[in-house]
């Protein structure tokens, strides 16, 4: 199986070019001469044959090795994310209510009509958008808004497609948000 994959790098204590080499699963995977480092921050696309398992990626620029588990599916499931800073995403995120935020999704069916419900339980819950159409690649990402109503604890976010064919079920993906009265900075 072809995967891409892109990955990026925070808090690397370099600036300007440098050479980060890849490896996977302790083999030599790619050698890139030549990556622009801003303040610590970087970002490549990695493209490469594998099988679906657990994989062990890591970066090293000089000396300097950060190891990360890459899970390759054969038939994944759709899944959301919450976007945060340096656009990495996360399975949860804080928010305060009348928050601006960013979900992204991927592995969902292309070009189906997607729906955002914030508690949806049922056919009840808050519409947060709807008609986000999905990517030919199986992804999405969207900004959407938190109630000003919305109650301080847990909310749970609901993504679900409107199947393009008779007889398919719709794709669903789940994830959770805490609405907070302060957060640590």
């Amino acid at each position: 199986m072809t995967d891409s994959i892109l990955i990026n790098g925070a808090y690397w204590p370099y600036s300007g070019y440098q050479e980060v080499v890849f490896t996977l699963d302790g083999d030599s995977l790619i050698t890139v001469p030549s990556v622009w480092i801003s303040e610590g921050f970087w970002q490549v696309s990695l493209g490469f044959v594998t099988n679906p398992a657990s994989h062990e990626l890591c970066a090293t620029i000089n000396g300097l090795e950060c190891c990360m588990t890459v899970i390759v599916c054969s038939e994944c499931n759709p899944r959301i994310g919450f976007v945060g800073a340096y656009n990495i995403s996360a399975p949860t995120m804080n928010y305060f209510p009348n928050s601006t935020f960013t979900l992204d999704g991927d592995n969902f069916a292309p070009y189906e009509t997607l729906s955002i419900w914030l508690d949806r339980e049922g056919t009840q819950g808050t519409l947060l958008g709807t008609n986000f159409i999905i990517q030919p690649n199986g992804r999405f990402e969207v900004e959407l808004k938190l109630p000003g109503n919305a109650t301080y604890g847990p909310h749970y976010i609901t993504a679900v497609t409107q199947p393009s064919q008779f007889g398919e079920y719709p794709d669903v993906a789940y994830g959770t948000l805490y609405v907070v009265q302060f957060m640590p900075f």
